[in-house]
């Protein structure tokens, strides 16, 4: 009896099977990947914005960082950058006491919270940034 060499119809479908499944597979992980790569892009353009608004905050002198918010919720304006349209932004500056809890009176403390916050898959994402300022 001749011996054949090859594959038979059966071993052919299997492999053309797992071959489609492992390729399947490997597709998936790319909308998943492409999803953590926005969140990551948006989150670090947050954490850019808030250092931006901290580092115009901490250059103001004490006395003139009147307690407030500024920036109520406010949209950023295109001359930051394109990206920026994306992003809302809000500042505060409130008393604190050496506790760091909220005060009346005015110790000399002061802290400084920017929060921005953008929309991404329907959800309502924010990045906090906190600062002190000081009366020394």
């Amino acid at each position: 009896m001749k011996k054949r060499r090859g594959f038979t119809f059966i071993e052919l479908i299997l492999a053309i099977f797992l071959f489609s499944f492992g390729i399947i597979s490997v597709l998936q992980v790319f909308p998943i990947n492409r999803r953590f790569l926005t969140q990551s892009s948006m989150q670090t353009q947050a954490s850019f914005l808030a250092a931006e608004q901290m580092e115009n905050m901490r250059s103001v002198a004490y006395a003139d960082l009147t307690v407030g918010a500024y920036e109520p919720n406010a949209t950023l304006p295109g001359t930051i950058g394109a990206f920026a349209a994306a992003f809302q932004r809000t500042t505060v500056v409130s008393l604190i006491n050496g506790t760091y809890a909220s005060t009346g009176t005015d110790i000399g403390l002061k802290k400084i919270v920017v929060t921005v916050s953008w929309s991404e898959n329907n959800a309502t994402r924010t990045y906090v940034l906190t600062s002190y300022a000081n009366n020394l």
